[in-house]
């Protein structure tokens, strides 16, 4: 969560090419532009934490999809959509075969398209999605998508309202439930 930390940065971490872990939470000035130097260099990355750069796209999930990651975490980057997701699985894509666990929690241009690109990858090496947050999901997708990938644990809200006419407060009614 620093604020000084910019794309120039991203270049000179890259040459530290021994890296397995990266973890860049909430630095704002990161974007699509200091990318290709850490998926160049940093070959030996495994776990890559971007939650909260704001900055964070399509276009780095482009240059991301050259490593060979088991953990890629993006929540609240809120340019990542559908696009940009399925570079991350498509079959030239290295990631494709070896990522675990993939966090796109409050990732809100992500769609049921999204879900159906997964659908027809058909990967196995994915245990873990988080899609909290995303409101542009059906709960009907959402749940198919479970019954399909068993190997994969989903993570997802769902909002539950109680709430019926004749409530004069409906503040408490509406909650959110981890599933």
């Amino acid at each position: 969560t620093c604020s000084k930390v910019s794309n120039a940065d991203l270049e000179s971490i890259s040459y530290v090419n021994s890296l397995e872990k990266l973890i860049l939470c909430n630095c704002h000035r990161i974007s699509a532009r200091g990318i290709p130097s850490i998926a160049k260099n940093l070959t030996n990355l495994k776990y890559l934490d971007f939650s909260g750069c704001t900055g964070i796209n399509d276009v780095a999930l482009f240059h991301l999809s050259n490593l060979s990651l088991n953990h890629l975490l993006v929540k609240f980057c809120h340019l990542i959509s559908d696009y940009g997701v399925g570079l991350l699985f498509k079959e030239s894509s290295r990631i494709h075969f070896t990522l675990k666990e993939l966090d796109l929690y409050s990732c809100h241009e992500l769609t049921d398209k999204f879900l159906d690109n997964l659908l027809e990858n058909n990967s196995k090496t994915l245990k873990k999605l988080d899609i909290g947050g995303c409101d542009k999901l059906s709960k009907e997708k959402i749940d198919h998508f479970k019954d399909a990938w068993s190997h994969c644990v989903v993570k997802n809200v769902n909002i539950v309202s109680d709430c019926t006419a004749n409530e004069i407060d409906c503040q408490p009614c509406t909650r959110i439930q981890n599933k």
